[in-house]
């Protein structure tokens, strides 16, 4: 709420937030990240990171290209743009995704030569249970940071509310 009232402060009317839909998935990151990573990624900040934005961004161009990706046909995959994007978006998903998955193991690792014990959520619980190989987890993890971004946004976007 703070975000969202700072940016309508921002704007030009002083009453509204340009591009809600890209303020909802920066807050359904936030806080997929926070459960799947333990640790923030700075969507609710006034400056994003770029890193952040560009998942952010490869999100959007992954689900914008996956219709025509999917219904094409495999013929125009070579002369289209479609698919091309499509996996563009997937590469930026699963490199931003990789990049914390591998943080966070290097965390753990840490702990483990100091000999603490290693407590956490999701991710901690899955890459020190041994029940899923790293390219196992990588996909998984992406997956699920996309399904709690595409999921809850659109819901939000689409809530009816209740109007002055």
């Amino acid at each position: 709420m703070v975000r969202l009232q700072y940016l309508s402060k921002e704007s030009p009317t002083s009453n509204i937030v340009q591009d809600l839909a890209n303020e909802f998935y920066r807050f359904a990151f936030e806080g997929v990240s926070f459960i799947v990573f333990e640790t923030r990624t700075g969507c609710l900040n006034k400056q994003i990171p770029p890193e952040t934005q560009k998942f952010i961004n490869s999100i959007a161009e992954m689900l914008r290209n996956s219709t025509y990706a999917q219904y094409l046909p495999v013929w125009t995959r070579g002369i289209l743009p479609y698919w091309k994007n499509y996996l563009d978006g997937w590469d930026r998903i699963f490199a931003f995704g990789k990049k914390l998955i591998d943080k966070k193991m290097s965390e753990i690792q840490e702990r483990l030569e100091r000999g603490e014990e290693v407590q956490g959520e999701y991710l901690t619980y899955l890459l020190s249970s041994g029940k899923l190989t790293m390219t196992e987890v990588y996909g998984s993890v992406c997956e699920l940071l996309l399904a709690g971004v595409d999921t809850t946004s659109p819901t939000w976007l689409f809530c009816p509310c209740e109007r002055p």
